[in-house]
């Protein structure tokens, strides 16, 4: 049975959803992302760009919309350092005490960080105080370089 026109499409393997007539149709017909109405590649639902945005999003236990919403509220800016995001997207930083690993499940999301911040926050385990200490540390031990 075609599941566009209802014809019988008789015998056969049982693998075919739809009658040539309607296969033809459904091929030649433009295919267009859910998301924003762009042009996809045939096979998938979102156009390239969503796609990107749907995988991020989802990782973190978000939705696209509350993904982009982060992005507007920063204006593109890293919430550490303010960097513009760069041809790389930013990371989502999230509380690895509620979930250790590259997932999270949306309640413990932080902000969006570059990837330079992200990696320090990590390599300082995700602790204030170490990161205070830090802070003081370069304030209170200048380098000992002076211009010639």
């Amino acid at each position: 049975m075609c599941k566009e026109c209802g014809i019988d499409l008789g015998p056969g393997d049982g693998r075919r959803k739809r009658c040539q007539s309607c296969q033809d149709l459904y091929w030649d017909k433009p295919k267009t992302c859910r998301e924003c109405g762009e042009p996809r590649r045939s096979g998938n639902e979102l156009c390239s760009a969503c796609q990107t945005w749907f995988t991020q999003a989802n990782r973190y236990g978000l939705t696209s919309r509350q993904l982009k919403d982060m992005y507007d509220r920063q204006a593109n800016r890293c919430a550490i350092c303010e960097r513009l995001q760069g041809k790389r997207k930013l990371s989502v930083d999230h509380d690895h005490l509620c979930c250790p690993g590259a997932t999270s499940c949306g309640k413990c999301v932080r902000a969006l960080i570059c990837n330079p911040c992200n990696v320090a926050l990590g390599m300082m385990k995700d602790n204030a105080d170490t990161l205070r200490r830090a802070a003081d540390y370069l304030e209170n031990f200048p380098s000992q370089h002076t211009p010639q």
